[in-house]
């Protein structure tokens, strides 16, 4: 028959003696339930360890030895990096949640520009909560900043030294904008002149999918997803297939002369922009590009989409055309089931109703005295 194992009820958790000097604690944290192995001689070292090691991060495939909180403090007092980092290494997060976790904290960190967690007030998360709407933040994007902070104040809290510097925080509705907002779009002024200041930098590289995006119209994923199988420059149009967003963005599109020259210019094999396989990196590239083309402009890589519906609207554009030019999903009965149009036919409608406008605001950017946009290599006489 198997020994009976010594089971010790703690306030907190349970202590249960295994073999020898192995004991292993169990509790309940935060609704998750955690255990830990420890080794102790006796039964009173082994309940002084219990609570050592409730209060200790240990991270996977670490051993637990006592005194491996002390180093973390200084003083008697916590830095706050490292509360956040034992918050962390209590979770067995993976590694995607882990660094967004990370990249949470240091923002926090670099507006509070405090050294200790109970320097920490509600006062200073209310108004750091203030200024991340001040930076335009959406809703969701600020809930995930604040929640790396409420999750450490809440993890502090068990740990029975520190309060809860958020119990019962909520955070508040969006600021009511009283300004018009005109939201994040450039005119096809300025992306002729972008692709302009591209050809003559180190960011060559980016200027098919700037050109796609913001004088095409297409989305991220399908600019870095485009061929060269799916593009017609003797036709002057280019094929939306394969993998999409819904059945409405499957389509075929001419494009404007600018857009023309962008893709004979990076001619090749494979895809068209063939040096960014991931979003990641192109929204790293475009990002640097950007700051460096206008260092007070920030704009996200999708929102170059924005270009040919505002200048649609602005200009009064057929918005029927605009919306099978963009790949939008029919809105109305008559276009969903009794609007049918051939392909070839459709090709010339939208070249008629859209990039015919789009080669007007073009020409008239270059009447006002800006550079004729030259994308292809020149070639050099005799």
């Amino acid at each position: 028959m198997s020994k009976a194992r010594t089971k010790i009820k703690l306030a907190w958790g349970t202590l249960t003696k295994i073999d020898g000097d192995k004991w292993k604690v169990r509790w309940s944290e935060c609704g998750k339930r955690r255990h830990i192995t420890i080794y102790a001689p006796n039964r009173q070292r082994a309940i002084e360890q219990a609570e050592e090691a409730r209060h200790t991060p240990i991270r996977q495939g670490q051993r637990f030895r006592p005194g491996m909180a002390a180093p973390d403090e200084q003083n008697g007092r916590l830095l706050i990096e490292d509360a956040f980092l034992r918050a962390a290494d209590s979770r067995s997060w993976r590694r995607d949640t882990r660094q967004d976790f990370v990249k949470y904290s240091i923002r926090f960190l670099e507006w509070a520009r405090l050294q200790y967690w109970d320097e920490v007030t509600r006062e200073d998360v209310a108004r750091y909560e203030k200024y991340l709407w001040g930076k335009g933040l959406r809703p969701n994007t600020v809930r995930l900043y604040l929640w790396a902070v409420k999750f450490t104040a809440k993890w502090m809290y068990l740990t029975g030294k520190y309060p809860n510097i958020c119990e019962g925080y909520r955070m508040r509705k969006r600021p009511n904008v009283e300004e018009y907002d005109e939201g994040k779009a450039l005119t096809i002024s300025q992306v002729c002149d972008f692709l302009q200041w591209l050809s003559e930098s180190r960011h060559k590289d980016l200027a098919p999918g700037i050109a796609l995006q913001g004088l095409a119209g297409l989305r991220v994923t399908e600019a870095l997803r485009l061929t060269w199988e799916n593009v017609d420059l003797a036709n002057g149009t280019i094929t939306i297939a394969g993998v999409v967003k819904n059945s409405s963005s499957v389509r075929r599109i001419p494009v404007a002369s600018v857009v023309q020259e962008a893709l004979i210019a990076a001619k090749g094999t494979g895809r068209v922009v063939n040096k960014y396989r991931s979003l990641y990196s192109y929204g790293k590239a475009f990002r640097r590009a950007v700051k460096e083309w206008d260092s007070s402009l920030v704009l996200p890589p999708k929102e170059l989409r924005n270009t040919i519906p505002s200048a649609a609207f602005d200009g009064g554009w057929d918005s029927r055309y605009v919306d099978r030019y963009l790949g939008h999903t029919a809105t109305s009965m008559k276009e969903k089931h009794y609007q049918k149009v051939k392909r070839d036919r459709l090709v010339t409608l939208l070249h008629e109703h859209v990039v015919k406008r789009i080669e007007g605001e073009i020409n008239l950017h270059r009447q006002k005295g800006a550079k004729v946009i030259h994308l292809r290599p020149e070639r050099k006489s005799g």
